[in-house]
């Protein structure tokens, strides 16, 4: 979101844990700390609020982010990959090109690894921004264990 929408300037989170035993790929069974499925109201620079719902338990539902404004709403899908628009004008959604050296895939961690291992380099998150990355995270999960907005 930050790549779009910039920095966050506050977020407000609830997080569940349904299973706190987690299976690993080889069958076996071990405690994890990742909460199952999480909510949060994130607060942007603008003022631009973002919803975000995220569910480790939840079958069948579509990987996609809605980007509500005044003239339209752009809808992003992951899986499958697809970018959307609906204005006052359309009915209903249609799709927006993307440029193909636009278009790429998402390898953040292959990227990091690979940084790491003196075998590429990082182009899209530098140190400062994926800092900004955790602290976000960090404050998430403070807000949904203290159960408050948490300024950033």
């Amino acid at each position: 979101m930050a790549r779009w929408l910039g920095q966050a300037v506050a977020v407000q989170a609830v997080e569940h844990t349904f299973d706190p035993e987690k299976e690993w790929p080889d069958g076996s069974r071990a405690a994890g700390s990742v909460p199952d499925h999480l909510c949060l109201l994130a607060e942007f620079p603008g003022p631009v609020l973002a919803t975000l719902e995220m569910s480790a338990r939840a079958a069948f539902e579509e990987k996609e982010a809605h980007l509500q404004g005044t003239e339209g709403t752009l809808r992003v899908g992951f899986a499958p990959r697809r970018l959307e628009l609906a204005t006052a004008a359309s009915e209903g959604y249609r799709p927006v090109e993307v440029r193909p050296e636009e278009e790429a895939d998402w390898r953040v961690e292959e990227e990091f690894v690979d940084a790491i291992r003196g075998r590429g380099e990082v182009r899209l998150t530098d140190f400062a921004t994926g800092a900004a990355y955790m602290a976000f995270t960090d404050a998430a999960r403070q807000s949904a264990r203290e159960g408050r907005r948490i300024a950033l």
